[in-house]
């Protein structure tokens, strides 16, 4: 990628919690700045800019075949083109099999475009109409592109009424289209959506707890904060932990069928947590017990969007530290605080009560809790990345690290991220 510009990855999430593709947002900073610079002294338009303005060579670049396997594995990737993109014939470049292409709101539909998307359409590719908005006038300009279209984003905020939502999607369900619901943030919108017909999600309604938990905990939460909570306490020996794993059969059998499979290409078969320790160290467990947190509560863990976005968190936050020259205890606890910042949502408990009781250390609960100190700052920062803003990120950032050292994290964070099919 260009030290230029930067990449944002939303997950798009099915009626069934999983995923189902990422839209791919870009963002261009002429002129190239570092990070460090602070509000004032850059252009915030150059911060805002959007990926309609980047040029072809950014667009071959970034989304040739090999880079984009390491941002979205084998899902698709949805891409925001302007009319411009259809005129340059950059499409003709890029793989059908992977990329659908958004006609954004503001792209004036006529004859000459529609010659060039039924071409493309032709050619394997998914057309999907961006920012729909379920009125007369938003039916009137599709009316020409309805037979082209694969999916439709619904934007769900300008949805009035259950009567206007249910007639859309009879409307685009007619056609053979999908419906993707657009800006939902709250569980109660999903649900709603969900019980409509809605067949596509796209909003972090996923990432935020339905319920804060009080009262007692069912016992594969209770085990897995016991167990954080023995190798937390910095004096475990390897006999306390083979102990206390043994006092949890499921979770044990389960960390062990998740050390074991291909995944993790361990050549000799590891039969015991003792192994386990003994080959791997404590610091690997105490991962990897996390990870499993996750995917405990998913049918599949490869498509599991928390999981995915705890990984890619702990991985910019670990690249990040180590970008820095932070000692490996501090690089050890940014990649921890990573994981953690999303079991609010697996246990369905504040992360204040989580810390609290797997004895996680004092600055990575701080930064957690109160976003401030370095843990905080980092979370701040990707959590700005992950909703597309990176001119507010750019203005937050605090550290003295380049365009491409930033690129470079969030290039490992979504690779590391796409987790492989045979994790349980």
């Amino acid at each position: 990628m260009t030290t230029d510009s930067f990449l944002a990855r939303q997950p798009i999430i099915d009626k069934n919690r999983e995923l189902y593709a990422y839209e791919l947002l870009y963002r261009s900073m002429p002129g190239a700045r570092d990070m460090t610079d602070g509000p004032g002294e850059a252009d915030s338009a150059a911060w805002t800019g959007t990926d309609t303005n980047l040029t072809a060579n950014v667009l071959l670049n970034t989304l040739h075949a090999d880079a984009i396997g390491k941002v979205v594995g084998k899902l698709p990737a949805f891409v925001n083109c302007s009319r411009e993109f259809f005129f340059t014939g950059i499409a003709d470049a890029l793989n059908p099999a992977v990329f659908v292409l958004e006609i954004l709101e503001s792209v004036e539909i006529d004859d000459e475009l529609i010659s060039l998307v039924a071409a493309l359409k032709k050619k394997g590719f998914r057309i999907a109409a961006d920012d729909f908005v379920p009125d007369e006038e938003g039916f009137a300009r599709l009316a020409k592109v309805m037979d082209l279209l694969s999916v439709c984003k619904l934007e769900w905020p300008a949805v009035k009424d259950a009567k206007t939502l249910q007639h859309a999607i009879g409307v685009f369900h007619g056609k053979g289209i999908q419906v993707l619901a657009e800006k939902v943030e709250t569980e109660a919108d999903f649900d709603l959506c969900q019980k409509a017909g809605v067949d596509l999600f796209q909003g972090y309604f996923y990432a935020k707890p339905e319920v804060i938990k009080s009262g007692k905990l069912d016992t594969n939460t209770a085990g897995v904060l016991q167990l954080m909570k023995v190798i937390n306490s910095g004096n475990c020996s390897i006999d306390r932990l083979d102990k206390e794993f043994k006092s949890h059969p499921d979770i044990t059998a389960n960390l062990l069928k998740y050390i074991n499979s291909a995944a993790f290409g361990i050549q000799s078969k590891v039969t015991s947590i003792r192994q386990a320790l003994t080959l791997l160290g404590v610091a690997n467990i105490r991962r990897w017990l996390l990870i499993l947190s996750y995917g405990s509560r998913a049918k599949n863990t490869a498509r599991n969007p928390v999981l995915a976005n705890a990984v890619k968190r702990a991985t910019f936050f670990e690249s990040f530290a180590k970008k820095l020259g932070w000692p490996s205890q501090k690089v050890e606890e940014s990649y921890l605080a990573g994981l953690i910042s999303h079991l609010d949502v697996v246990f369905q408990m504040s992360l204040g009560d989580i810390c609290e009781q797997m004895a996680v250390d004092r600055k990575i609960t701080d930064g957690l809790l109160t976003k401030e100190g370095d843990i905080g700052h980092m979370l701040n920062v990707i959590s700005l990345v992950e909703q597309g803003d990176f001119g507010v990120a750019g203005k937050e950032m605090r550290f003295t690290l380049s365009h491409q050292d930033i690129n470079d994290c969030l290039d490992m964070a979504y690779e590391k991220s796409l987790m492989k099919d045979e994790t349980p």
